[in-house]
């Protein structure tokens, strides 16, 4: 998706982010294996941001 969005966009998107490395697939993974096991317990219905505290504005 990141393809066909403006350059001048990205840096834009990527100055926001407050964790400058990208999120990867590992991240994900260790994400999934935390709700996975019994620490997650008391979650419910909560949202995960794996987005390196940046949004696209």
């Amino acid at each position: 998706m990141m393809e066909k969005i403006p350059t001048w966009r990205k840096e834009e998107y990527y100055a926001h982010h407050l964790i400058k490395e990208a999120v990867s697939a590992n991240d994900v993974a260790n994400t999934a294996n935390f709700l996975l096991s019994d620490e997650s317990n008391h979650y419910t219905g909560a949202t995960f941001d794996l987005n390196n505290g940046g949004y696209l504005r």
